[in-house]
This record gives C-alpha cells, sequence and structure tokens, in this order.
C-alpha cells in the first residue's frame, strides 16, 4: 500500500464491489435470456426452414472468429480503462482533502482542467472498452 497511489486502491476496491453487487447479476440474467432466445429462434427457424441449416454454420464461423478477436483485446481495453479510472478518483480525494489549499492559492482553475483531462482520458478508454 505505501507504493500504490491511494487512488488506484480506492478504484480497485470500489470497482470490484460494483461488479460483484450489480454487474453480476444484470449479467447472468441476460446471458439466461439470450441463451433462450438463441436456441428458441434457432430451434423455429430450423422446424420452418430446413434449409437454413446451410446459412447457421457460416454465421457461426464469423461469430466464432469476432469473439476470439474480442477475447485477445478485451482485457487489454478493460486493463486501461480500469488504469484510467485510478487517476480521477486520486485528484477528487486530493481536491476534497486540499480543497482550501487549492482555494487560498487560486489555483481552481489549473485543478479543474486537470481533473476534466483525467476525465476525458478515462471517457475514451471506457468507450473504446464498451464498443469492443
Amino acid at each position: 500500500f505505501e507504493t500504490t497511489p491511494l487512488g488506484r486502491v480506492l478504484n480497485r476496491f470500489t470497482y470490484d464491489v460494483e461488479v460483484l453487487d450489480v454487474e453480476l447479476s444484470i449479467s447472468m440474467a441476460g446471458l439466461m435470456i439470450s441463451s433462450s432466445l438463441l436456441i428458441s429462434s434457432i430451434v423455429v427457424m430450423l422446424a420452418i426452414l430446413p434449409w437454413i441449416a446451410l446459412y447457421i454454420v457460416p454465421v457461426g464461423v464469423a461469430y466464432t472468429c469476432i469473439q476470439l478477436y474480442y477475447r485477445r483485446s478485451g482485457p487489454d481495453l478493460q486493463r486501461i480503462d480500469a488504469t484510467s479510472r485510478s487517476p480521477i478518483q486520486a485528484k477528487l480525494a486530493e481536491g476534497m482533502d486540499g480543497a482550501t489549499t487549492i482555494r487560498a492559492f487560486h489555483q481552481e482553475k489549473p485543478f479543474i482542467v486537470g481533473f476534466q483531462r483525467n476525465v476525458d482520458f478515462n471517457s475514451s478508454a471506457m468507450l473504446n472498452f464498451a464498443a469492443a
């Protein structure tokens, strides 16, 4: 803890709790719904138009290729997103602890500009992760 910045430690704990509490349950529900819709759709399509099985195989291969590409890039994009979130929380904690000092030396504008720069960088990283 001595060598790790406060923002990174705080970010890690809050993000892990958020994932466990919110995102995991939503993801599991989405997985169950999507899986049941996919299976029922394929069964109905094959029952109505059996020759559509010829198209299902190439689409499945294309989907597998896309999935393999994402599985290689996804963790790196998630790491960049998590790493870029730490400076935001560190800057926020720094601002809350040193608010009187920042105001005393009239450094509000540079502090806000630095905070906005961190938010912009995190937003671009988060957008890339969400788009992948």
